[in-house]
């Protein structure tokens, strides 16, 4: 984990770096250079016009976000490995696609005037997905805005994406399933980069586990910032030597024993059930971290010490106390960022080598649209990130999957009642010469 990678210094030689400053006029510098090559290519025509909206809202950026950005105790604005990601992670996905596309008969300047606006709706959709999910964490305008700690959703990007590539193709009049075909793998390369910035900043994480693979997180994530899967951990009795879970029944149980603590010391195991906890006897999850929690942070008063823990389990009639005495790093976890990125490439190489045997525009994005639902649907499994919602023992993502699926169903059946073939291929082959 290193959500930091480093830190751009706010001023150089004295000069300031952000807001009126040198930045801005080396962003000034280049608009210009490309207005005067866009012009002579283009002309003053929608193409031209269609830079004009990112030039603009990268320079208010400058001026207007950047200097809040700035981190004195970290010595400029810090360049964070989940943003660096996700950006390799764009340029990947519409290299790959601007590669890919004049093979079926597609300019791609299209494809990247269709990614700055998938780029902002994408963002935005995404981080409004994660704000209702999670909107109880939200308190101020502040709170929405701060994505350089992670907070984006691949969900809400999708839905943003499926509103904004429509639009976009009607009023080019591009062939809406061949475009999606094309934009399949990248969207998923895009995706092996965001995970493993997810895997950098410590979000989406995973439950306990002790395979040799198996990574710990550390306890600060930042100055002043608990890591995500630490936080998680310490809910679950982390500073007391133990993890709280369920066993098969839905009972709870010691999932997890910190090597070397006072709880391992006294005797507990994992699997053991848990009989009491605090002053709580068979207690539910509500109470169990209830109980941790008034432990950690007594109510009586808030700058008081950390007290002791009762535990006792099924196996012994004994009550124990355990101590305060939170260890340096999280107890052993799931990879799952890594597996996520990993199931993202391969999915990527499997679109890529079925683009060229697919019969009808729309196949590929609907492959895309069946597999993975499936292979999130399972990774939600050993995930600990989310709750389950709604009433239900699924989690949001499990249930969005759930309806993905719905819809691959749908769209399955409407491409496989189309004649074979493929419009910009067809397209392609009519305008070419004769003889080539």
């Amino acid at each position: 984990m290193k959500q930091t990678l480093f830190a751009i210094p706010d001023s150089i030689a004295g000069l300031p770096l952000f807001g009126i400053g040198l930045l801005l006029a080396a962003w000034l510098l280049f608009c210009i250079g490309l207005l005067v090559w866009l012009l002579k290519r283009y002309g003053l025509g929608a193409e031209t016009r269609g830079y004009l909206p990112l030039m603009i809202l990268v320079g208010l950026g400058i001026v207007m976000v950047l200097p809040k950005l700035v981190v004195a105790e970290e010595g400029g604005v810090p360049v964070r490995g989940y943003g660096v990601m996700m950006m390799l992670g764009i340029v990947a996905g519409v290299g790959l696609a601007a590669y890919r596309a004049p093979a079926v008969g597609l300019d791609p300047d299209k494809v990247f005037s269709l990614t700055f606006w998938m780029f902002l709706g994408g963002i935005v959709g995404a981080r409004l997905f994660h704000i209702i999910q999670y909107r109880e964490n939200y308190n101020s305008l502040g709170d929405l805005l701060e994505i350089q700690q992670g907070g984006l959703v691949v969900y809400g990007a999708l839905i943003a994406a499926l509103i904004i590539v429509p639009v976009f193709v009607i009023r080019n009049k591009i062939p809406g399933l061949a475009m999606a075909d094309l934009l399949a793998p990248s969207m998923v390369l895009g995706l092996a980069f965001g995970r493993i910035g997810c895997l950098l900043t410590g979000c989406c994480f995973a439950g306990s586990c002790d395979l040799p693979w198996a990574v710990t997180f550390p306890q600060l994530s930042a100055p002043a910032s608990i890591s995500p899967p630490y936080q998680r951990q310490l809910e679950a009795g982390l500073a007391y030597g133990i993890q709280i879970g369920r066993d098969e029944q839905g009972s709870l149980i010691l999932s997890q024993i910190a090597p070397g603590s006072l709880a391992e010391e006294l005797g507990f195991q994992a699997g053991q059930q848990i009989r009491v906890l605090g002053e709580f006897e068979k207690p539910t999850a509500e109470e169990a971290q209830l109980a941790i929690l008034r432990a950690m942070y007594p109510p009586e008063d808030l700058q008081a010490p950390p007290r002791t823990l009762r535990l006792a389990v099924v196996e012994s009639p004994d009550v124990r106390e355990l101590s305060h005495a939170p260890p340096l790093r999280s107890l052993p976890v799931h990879p799952v960022q890594v597996y996520s990125a990993v199931n993202a490439a391969l999915l990527c190489v499997l679109l890529l080598a079925y683009h060229p045997l697919r019969r009808r525009d729309g196949e590929v994005f609907a492959l895309l649209i069946t597999i993975y639902p499936i292979a999130r649907f399972l990774l939600e499994m050993i995930r600990t990130d989310e709750f389950a919602k709604f009433g239900t023992a699924l989690t949001i993502s499990q249930l969005v999957s759930l309806a993905t699926l719905a819809g691959a169903a749908v769209l399955w059946w409407y491409i496989l009642r189309q004649p074979t073939g493929q419009r910009w291929v067809d397209r392609a082959a009519a305008a070419a010469p004769l003889g080539a």
